[in-house]
């Protein structure tokens, strides 16, 4: 039985109740009037009845009370029930509701709003409470999922680009057009440049444009930027990627069958490895690039430079091979002309070791025939045979270094000697005829003297020679010869 029948059931208890009452004490009147003789079937007797008979009170007053009591009662029982009913139809209303919102839970509909009946709703917090945990679980799978798709992606690019690099080891140009083409179109840019820098003459440095993509076509363009010029020099003196989401006017002029454009957005990024710089990569697009697409052209970038290293040293090792070969065969075609020259210079050696013990004895009997010295430029004594010492009076072992050339000259024979020495020492005149001496005794001593400026294999060495003869007898004997004729005559 339902709430709504059984308050119309209690509803019709009072009447009931006031039936059966009426009923009730019309019994008991009738009852009473039948057996009392004075009283009548009228109001009178009944009067006479309730007078003669005062038990009647009581029943009178129990018909009166029971309807009232059941209506009282019934009452209470009905505001009870709807009161209830009330209770009953907002529980089903909030069943209703989290039916409602359940399946749109359950349909993935988490922006879908749940009204609560109250603070104290225990079950619609708990509601929202797992509306607002899938929803963070959702976003948070749509995150990671977001992520693996980048990551996904980025591999996938990385691996086109190695697979790239690997294939074009040979041939920069095949390699940097490949590339720049490839990286052009997986990040959606409009035109891409490859620029190389050449160091070769630190004092000239420059990047050259080694390969140009635009619109699935290669371009074909020579440009050269210096180092430190425009937005590609700032980038590789600063080694950092340079993101410009507003271009300068005409920076770039974008041509197509549709007409010239401006790009939207620039990506300049270094290609750097091991802190050396190898060159510059440049994207534009009419779009804006995301962040996995510069994270990836970063990547990419440092994988180019890798292997443009490996090429460089490849390059340098091939040609330091090369040279290696050419200085290999060079030596083996020069090897047996070495050993000639090495039997000829032993020959060579041979004959001078005869020579040097020729020039040894000619020099020992030049020191026992001729006296000899050598003098500095200003005629300071440097050295002196053992012959210059017996002829001068000096004892072998008397300290003479140092002494001038004048020391050595007679005195009348100074002004002479000088215009000789002069000529010498200026013109390098050599010297040879008679000249007159002074021993340390004061005795004089003529010799037939030969100077000259001295030299040895590399040229002159600033020094002069003296060797000389002794021919004091001769001069002495030639004087008494001339003397003695004149007594003849």
């Amino acid at each position: 039985m339902s709430t709504k029948t059984g308050t119309e059931n209690y509803s019709r208890l009072p009447f009931l109740s006031a039936v059966i009452s009426a009923l009730f004490l019309i019994v008991c009147l009738w009852t009473g009037l039948s057996a009392s003789d004075q009283a009548t079937f009228s109001f009178s007797g009944i009067v006479a009845l309730f007078r003669e008979s005062p038990v009647f009170f009581p029943v009178l007053i129990f018909a009166l009370l029971v309807p009232a009591g059941f209506y009282y009662a019934c009452a209470k029982i009905d505001r009870q029930l709807k009161k209830k009913q009330q209770v009953i139809e907002q529980e089903e209303e909030r069943m209703l509701r989290i039916h409602k919102f359940t399946k749109e839970l359950i349909n993935d509909n988490l922006d879908v709003d749940f009204t609560r009946s109250g603070d104290d709703d225990h079950i619609g917090n708990s509601l929202i409470s797992l509306r607002d945990t899938l929803r963070v679980n959702r976003e948070n799978n749509l995150r990671l999922k977001a992520e693996e798709e980048e990551r996904t992606w980025t591999s996938e690019g990385l691996a086109r680009v190695s697979t790239i690099l690997r294939n074009n080891l040979q041939d920069p140009e095949q390699l940097a057009f490949n590339v720049i083409k490839d990286l052009t179109k997986y990040v959606n840019a409009i035109q891409g440049g490859f620029y190389k820098l050449d160091d070769s003459n630190p004092q000239n440095r420059y990047f050259n444009l080694l390969a140009f993509f635009a619109y699935d076509r290669r371009k074909f363009t020579d440009q050269q930027i210096r180092w430190g010029d425009g937005l590609i020099g700032t980038c590789a003196m600063e080694r950092k990627p340079i993101h410009l989401k507003s271009l300068p006017d005409n920076y770039i002029n974008v041509t197509s069958g549709l007409g010239e454009a401006n790009p939207d957005s620039l990506l300049i990024v270094p290609m750097l490895y091991e802190d050396t710089l190898y060159g510059v990569l440049e994207f534009a697009t009419f779009n804006t690039f995301e962040a996995k697409h510069i994270s990836l052209v970063e990547q990419a970038a440092e994988s180019i430079a890798s292997t443009l290293a490996a090429v460089n040293s490849n390059v340098t090792t091939a040609r330091l091979l090369e040279e290696s070969r050419t200085q290999t065969h060079a030596l083996t075609s020069h090897e047996e002309e070495m050993r000639q020259n090495m039997e000829e210079l032993q020959a060579t050696q041979e004959e001078a070791g005869k020579q040097a013990e020729r020039f040894m004895k000619l020099e020992e009997a030049i020191d026992q025939s001729l006296i000899r010295a050598e003098f500095t430029a200003e005629g300071r004594l440097l050295s002196a045979n053992t012959l210059f010492y017996t002829k001068f009076g000096y004892p072998a072992d008397a300290n003479i270094q140092g002494k001038s050339i004048y020391d050595f000259v007679s005195g009348d024979s100074q002004d002479q000697f000088h215009n000789i020495w002069k000529k010498l020492k200026k013109n390098k005149i050599p010297f040879n005829g008679f000249l007159k001496h002074v021993t340390h005794d004061s005795k004089e001593l003529w010799t037939m003297a030969y100077l000259m400026p001295a030299h040895d294999g590399k040229g002159p060495t600033g020094t002069a020679i003296m060797m000389a003869m002794d021919v004091s007898e001769e001069v002495r004997k030639g004087t008494r010869d001339k003397g003695q004729g004149t007594r003849d005559k």
